[in-house]
């Protein structure tokens, strides 16, 4: 019984490691590409960016709207005070959120949307400056 408690502890370590090994580390002035979900560590900082969903209704590129709609993404921001939920858009009235001394600014959210075309796993651009 001891030894799978170990090794259920050994593997609880393990995979803890992994997913913060695998987060990308950008620094000020810099942009960094995230998947749903994955996080960013701001270097020289202890600020982490977690990419949560999306909500895109830009217009498809191969289509003709009346607007051009946008895109909704929202980001869990922390390390630096209490842990804030934050939303940006992308589109004609962009916005960004400030954290830690940084400005975050969605550039780019891919795939865009194509008529006929299910949408596939979403990466988002995103610029963090230094304040």
């Amino acid at each position: 019984m001891r030894t799978l408690g170990t090794l259920i502890s050994t593997l609880t370590i393990v995979a803890a490691c992994g997913r913060f090994a695998s987060a990308p580390e950008v620094s000020p002035g810099q942009s960094v590409q995230l998947q749903v979900e994955q996080t960013a560590i701001v270097a020289g900082s202890t600020v982490r960016v977690q990419f949560i969903r999306a909500a895109d209704s830009r217009c498809p590129v191969d289509a003709v709207c009346i607007t051009a709609g946008a895109a909704v993404i929202d980001l869990v921001l922390s390390g630096s005070g209490p842990t804030q939920a934050v939303t940006l858009q992308l589109g004609q009235k962009p916005m960004t959120a400030t954290y830690g001394g940084l400005l975050l600014e969605a550039t780019a959210l891919d795939p865009f949307p194509k008529l006929q075309q299910p949408r596939g796993a979403q990466t988002l651009t995103l610029r963090i400056t230094a304040l």
